[in-house]
């Protein structure tokens, strides 16, 4: 049954997103969105692998942008922010403060105590803006601007910073750099040059990342063809501290290595090992390729590349991640790593596809 959206005012949207501060904090949920017909299909499941809920349906064009202090954020095609709490499903819809002719909304971040949440708003003529937008009052605020060109999309808020991915809209340049930005004023702390590489995925923490990147003189470069943006195929996994350098840590020919999250603290990554196209046949069932954890120097392997398609992950304490993948004609919800050592399926979508998301809230 799809809930209808509203915007509310001051008031109802403290009765419908929770208070804050309570003291009563739920317990912590994994939350993930699957497209399934003309619907996504938002669901919560406890870290446990435990009750399964669906929480609320939305349109399928709408876009889910992130999930902390537990709340989700989805936009939708009208360019509203809505925020979704885990606990009730209740949806609330907030201005961005973005024109639908002229504009576009990228990236939202929640903060640690889900009072705001920031995002990037674009135009192809004037440029970008980074917005503060309180919930309590359903007011947002300009706390930086910039011109024609790059923009942060925020992506997480710590107890320091706004993490965020340095972007071009309106262009089919990849992601430029990877960011953390003063949450009062929007002006970048640290920054890592990723130009030429895939997307990063970070940790809880915001401070460690990781990202794949092609690698010349691995025979490869035939594999893929790429007339616009970053050379592939992306055979070279990477590590970094933000605002350091990367590292790479491993290297595949042959390989297009998908990085799907990285651990609390950083010291784990979960990535998916494909083979690229143009690449060896008869590989199914090979060592080389499937799903994988990196950690100190070491990776190993979750499970062969034999049919399932790694979509997305979140992880839900330092060793431990919950992964979706498609497998048939469903998406399922797994828990990998730790205790796991193949993956244990806990909720599955029937005929759910991609675009799929995977998050993780401490709080609900």
């Amino acid at each position: 049954m799809r809930r209808q959206h509203r915007r509310h005012d001051a008031k109802s949207v403290s009765q419908y997103l929770g208070n804050a501060h309570s003291d009563a904090a739920g317990p912590s949920l994994v939350v993930w969105a699957v497209t399934t017909g003309s619907s996504k299909v938002i669901r919560t499941v406890t870290t446990d692998g435990g009750a399964v809920h669906t929480i609320v349906s939305i349109p399928a064009e709408s876009q889910i942008l992130g999930a902390a202090a537990g709340k989700l954020a989805y936009l939708s095609s009208a360019l509203s922010l809505h925020l979704v709490a885990l606990a009730t499903g209740a949806d609330a819809s907030f201005s961005t403060g973005a024109s639908p002719s002229s504009d576009t909304v990228f990236g939202a971040a929640i903060s640690p105590d889900g009072t705001r949440v920031a995002y990037a708003v674009a135009s192809p003529s004037t440029g970008g803006r980074l917005r503060i937008l309180t919930l309590a009052t359903g007011a947002s605020a300009t706390i930086r601007t910039y011109p024609a060109g790059p923009v942060d999309a925020p992506v997480e808020w710590t107890a320091t910073r706004i993490v965020a991915t340095t972007i071009v809209p309106f262009s089919d340049a990849g992601p430029q750099a990877a960011v953390g930005l003063d949450p009062a004023t929007g002006v970048q702390m640290f920054s890592t040059s990723i130009s030429g590489s895939s997307g990063p995925s970070y940790s809880a923490d915001g401070a460690h990342v990781a990202n794949s990147v092609h690698s010349t003189g691995l025979s490869d470069e035939g594999d893929v063809s790429a007339p616009v943006g970053a050379p592939m195929p992306f055979n070279t996994l990477r590590t970094f501290s933000l605002g350091s350098s990367p590292t790479d840590v491993l290297q595949k020919a042959h390989h297009n290595i998908d990085v799907l999250a990285v651990s609390q603290a950083g010291t784990r990554v979960l990535y998916f090992s494909d083979t690229s196209a143009g690449g060896f046949a008869g590989i199914t069932l090979s060592p080389d390729f499937g799903l994988f954890t990196y950690s100190s120097g070491t990776s190993t392997q979750l499970e062969k590349l034999d049919g399932p398609r790694w979509d997305a992950a979140a992880f839900i304490d330092d060793t431990t991640a919950s992964a979706a993948r498609h497998m048939g004609s469903n998406e399922e919800l797994t828990l990998v790593g730790g205790s796991h050592t193949t993956p244990s399926v806990v909720d599955t979508v029937a005929a759910g596809d991609q675009p799929v998301f995977v998050g993780y809230s401490p709080t609900s």
